[in-house]
C-alpha cells in the first residue's frame, strides 16, 4: 500500500479474508510500490482491486508507480505509469527479473518512435548534401553550414 514517506512498509488488514490465510501487503518506499499477496491459487484479479483501494488513502505525491499481486506461484506487475501489465509464473521468474529493477533504483526508458516530419526532414537534408557534393562543394564549406 502506498504510506507517508516515513514508513517504508505497512499491512493492511483484510476482514473478508479467511481465518489463517495469507493476506499482507506491503510497500517499498513511497510513491513506488503496493504489492498484495494472496494464498496459493487465490484470484489476482482481486487482489489487484484490494491494492487500488489504498489509493484513496494516499496523497497524490504518495502513490505508487508500480503494483504487484501474487500468490507466490503467479506474479502479475503493474507498471501504471507505462499501462503495462506483464504476467508470469514463480519458475520464470529469472527471465522477468528486469521488471524488479526499479527497487534498486534503475529506471526504464520508453523509446519511441521519430516523428515521421523528422525522418522526412533529415532524408531531404541528406539528399541536399549529396547534390552540394555532386556540384563541387567539399571539404569544411560542405560539412559545416554558414
Amino acid at each position: 500500500m502506498r504510506v507517508s514517506k516515513n514508513l517504508s512498509a505497512g499491512h493492511a488488514p483484510d476482514s473478508s479474508r479467511a481465518a489463517g490465510a495469507v493476506d499482507s501487503s506491503t510497500c517499498c518506499g513511497a510513491a513506488t510500490l503496493i504489492a498484495e499477496h494472496k494464498s496459493l491459487g487465490r484470484d489476482l484479479d482481486s487482489a489487484y482491486k484490494q491494492a487500488l483501494e489504498y489509493f484513496d488513502s494516499l496523497a497524490e505525491r504518495d502513490l505508487p508507480r508500480y503494483i504487484i499481486v501474487s500468490d507466490f506461484a503467479r506474479f502479475r506487475i503493474y507498471d501504471l505509469e507505462q499501462d503495462t501489465r506483464t504476467d508470469f509464473v514463480l519458475k520464470d521468474l529469472y527471465h522477468h527479473i528486469g521488471l524488479f529493477g526499479f527497487i534498486s533504483g534503475y529506471t526504464t526508458l520508453r523509446i519511441e518512435a521519430q516523428d515521421p516530419v523528422n525522418i522526412k526532414a533529415a532524408e531531404r537534408m541528406g539528399k541536399l548534401h549529396d547534390r552540394l557534393r555532386a556540384s563541387g562543394y567539399e571539404g569544411h564549406i560542405l560539412e559545416v553550414n554558414g
